[in-house]
């Protein structure tokens, strides 16, 4: 029992500094929910600390480690990942969110994982536009990794200790990575980068997308429906039942928002992707070779 009320106070004592976070984060609205939350990780020894609602989840950091590379001997690189997930919680659900295995191998103690929207346009136009988007990010004073879209999220994992020199780290599909050394710090860092996205909307020709970061109600345009977002994948029989076609294309129901706000915060912000920028590709059915890069 003692053992068991030390890891209950030790999750109130994470709770403290990871929930303003990620209310913050929350608080940004569906360009930072695109039908999945953003997660918030902290490292205290040997537990990892994750949060994406009410209840946090504890990991040890050592036998994640551990396991990943013994089960990956037996195992595919996807399943060994999400088993060795579930296998080093040391408090909380067993369902682990693959996002914090990304967060175990970041060198800095606090993190948070943000589905950004934004985040998919900068990573399409560092590889469509390289030179001047690597010549704007180093006049920010940004220095950002770039990370292809993996079809396991251990080899996400592995990627990530390879750019432990980046503050911020782009995932293709999938979203953006901020880390930092303490609470304060990463909550500025969200702010910052927050504000980052809006600037990078006015430069690069994204009006749309940053009205609506500036508060403003889309009208979206009936199109043929894409998915942009890993995450969204799953969505897709939900989001079918909150959208009306008509000639192949799709719009939201009236009601979506209430009938099922995930999936309409989902579908609305891979539509404004859609309809900002035709060189950002959708997800194919079987994925191509991918690229990873970074500016130091």
């Amino acid at each position: 029992m003692k053992g068991r009320h030390s890891l209950l106070d030790r999750s109130v004592r994470a709770a403290a500094p990871i929930f303003p976070i990620l209310e913050r984060a929350v608080g940004r609205g569906f360009l930072w929910t695109p039908g999945s939350l953003p997660l918030v990780a902290m490292k205290d020894g040997d537990d990892l600390w994750i949060a994406d609602s009410s209840s946090p989840i504890c990991l040890s950091h050592s036998r994640f480690a551990q396991l990943l590379i013994a089960l990956s001997k037996r195992h595919g690189a996807g399943t060994a990942y999400h088993d060795a997930l579930g296998q080093s919680v040391v408090m909380g659900s067993p369902q682990v969110r693959p996002e914090a295995g990304w967060m175990s191998a970041l060198r800095l103690p606090m993190a948070i994982y943000i589905p950004s929207t934004v985040s998919q346009l900068i990573y399409c136009d560092y590889f469509a536009k390289k030179k001047t988007l690597s010549d704007w990010l180093k006049k920010e004073k940004r220095k950002i990794a770039f990370l292809s879209f993996e079809e396991s999220e251990g080899s996400v994992a592995r990627r990530l200790v390879k750019d432990w020199k980046a503050s911020v780290l782009i995932l293709e599909s999938r979203g953006v990575i901020l880390q930092a050394e303490t609470p304060h710090l990463l909550s500025e860092a969200m702010e910052a980068w927050w504000v980052f996205e809006r600037r990078f909307c006015q430069q690069f020709g994204y009006g749309l997308l940053g009205s609506v970061m500036a508060g403003a109600s889309p009208l979206l345009t009936p199109l043929a429906s894409v998915t942009y977002f890993a995450h969204a994948q799953i969505l897709q029989e939900r989001m079918g039942r909150i959208v009306e076609v008509e000639d192949g294309n799709t719009r939201l129901k009236a009601n979506a928002f209430r009938f099922d706000p995930p999936a309409a915060q989902a579908f609305m912000a891979q539509r404004l992707l859609q309809m900002s920028s035709s060189a950002l590709k959708p997800l194919p059915t079987q994925k191509p070779e991918g690229r990873s890069e970074s500016i130091d």
